[in-house]
């Protein structure tokens, strides 16, 4: 969590703002609908995948995100389980058992993904 900044734009500037700029409405409609795709993804990820393959592909997206295979995990497994629809027991199970494969090293906040074949393997499995 972190404190952020909002803005508030008014109705009648952001109509007036579309009309005058029309590239800037493609902008907003082009973002809204990834938006869209990836929030019809998350739904249908926790919807019908199981557990151990969301928790693999939030992984190797944090690692994405990190831009390497060692990162801080930024989030709690009680944070991880909210965001995979889960308990956080599921989480620290699923995570026991990649360390125990030999997927994932997990040492305080830092995670590294050890195998990421075998991660990209469980990302892919079907429940």
């Amino acid at each position: 969590m972190s404190n952020v900044v909002t803005y508030f734009i008014n109705k009648d500037d952001f109509y007036r703002l579309c009309r005058t700029h029309p590239d800037i409405t493609l902008k907003i409609l082009a973002k809204v609908g990834a938006r869209l795709r990836h929030l019809v993804a998350t739904i249908e990820s926790i919807t019908f995948g199981s557990v151990t393959a969301r928790l693999a592909r939030l992984l190797i997206d944090m690692s994405r995100e990190a831009g390497r295979d060692e990162f801080p995990l930024p989030v709690t497994h009680q944070e991880l389980a909210a965001r995979l629809g889960t308990v956080r027991e599921v989480v620290s199970r699923n995570l026991m058992r990649f360390r125990a494969e030999g997927i994932v090293r997990l040492e305080e906040h830092q995670l590294a993904i050890l195998d990421r074949t075998g991660l990209e393997r469980e990302a892919a499995a079907e429940p």
